[in-house]
């Protein structure tokens, strides 16, 4: 999958139709409510440091 993301080839899930994200997003989201202490979720929208710093600081306080 790696190779074929850097060739710029889409894999079996990137191929699929934004039907198929919207749900499982969806059912993510739902997850993420019922389960908030197991998932969690972030705003990809934010520079990736952001985002990293975020995912460390989740992992750091369930270690804690």
């Amino acid at each position: 999958a790696k190779d074929s993301a850097a060739a710029g080839k889409m894999d079996r899930i990137e191929s699929e139709q934004i039907h198929f994200h919207q749900k499982v997003r969806s059912a993510m989201k739902e997850l993420a409510a019922k389960y908030p202490e197991r998932i969690h979720t972030f705003d990809a929208s934010q520079p990736q440091p952001v985002v990293f710093r975020d995912a460390i600081t989740v992992v750091n306080e369930k270690l804690d």
